[in-house]
């Protein structure tokens, strides 16, 4: 969901609705932004100030995660793979829920984002239940299959610390599914 009216976020939050973000996607980026805010309000100019600035009805409208989430909707996330790139970027949708931004950026409206223990439970536990499944899947609980990744990396550790933007850079070491190892990364 990339734009919405308030009256959506309290629609989507009063039914409990599933709303997928492609966390990614929620940033300043001038050459997208150009293809976009034109059309929703008066724009002078092409910098980001002229198409970021204040009241502009993009930023107030734009990735309502937070908003959402507080409504009561159920965040999961999503990728856009592979319509931005072929990589489904795990890693840099997490960041990007956090910090809002590319780095070297300015925030896309920052009290939208959301913490690193939210994007996980997007990505995982939310998604179960999102399919019906999270009885199965979703969490390391016991009884459900042994599914999850070792990473090179403590993202929590790195978010909590306020290194939020290092996330994407996690590269995955393991992948263990139903309890077996199904991929290890080669050594670098």
């Amino acid at each position: 969901m990339q734009l919405a009216q308030s009256a959506d976020v309290a629609r989507l939050g009063r039914d409990h609705l599933y709303v997928a973000y492609t966390y990614s996607w929620a940033d300043v980026d001038p050459d997208y932004d150009m293809t976009v805010i034109p059309f929703l309000q008066r724009v002078s100019g092409n910098s980001i100030a002229s198409m970021h600035g204040s009241g502009s009805y993009y930023d107030e409208h734009a990735y309502l995660v937070r908003a959402s989430r507080d409504a009561g909707a159920i965040l999961v996330a999503g990728s856009d793979a592979p319509i931005g790139t072929r990589d489904p970027q795990p890693f840099v949708n997490m960041a990007m829920a956090v910090t809002r931004r590319l780095p070297g950026q300015p925030a896309l409206n920052a009290q939208q984002a959301i913490s690193i223990r939210e994007a996980l439970d997007a990505y995982t536990i939310n998604g179960a239940r999102m399919l019906g499944r999270d009885a199965q899947i979703g969490s390391l609980e016991v009884g459900k299959s042994a599914d999850f990744v070792i990473l090179d990396q403590d993202i929590l550790a790195l978010a909590d610390a306020g290194r939020a933007d290092d996330i994407a850079a996690t590269h995955v070491l393991e992948t263990w599914f139903r309890g077996r190892r199904v991929y290890q990364a080669p050594p670098r």
